[in-house]
């Protein structure tokens, strides 16, 4: 959850290394929320996915099937 509005970029990671960045913009304070189309993806499997933002970087895992 965002506290203010700000800068976030999403991004997703394989376990190779390569990046994918889903979202750069600009949010107001709040949940939100980002479907995730297998296109994206380059198969099945286990990714990371990291919020940042000018107050951190959350780092969590995904599993996509």
């Amino acid at each position: 959850m965002l506290k203010e509005k700000m800068p976030v970029q999403l991004e997703i990671i394989d376990l190779s290394g390569r990046k994918t960045t889903l979202l750069q913009d600009t949010r107001e304070a709040g949940w939100h929320e980002v479907v995730v189309d297998k296109t994206m993806m380059g198969g099945p499997g286990v990714y990371i996915y990291q919020l940042i933002t000018p107050s951190g970087t959350e780092r969590r895992k995904m599993v996509f099937q």
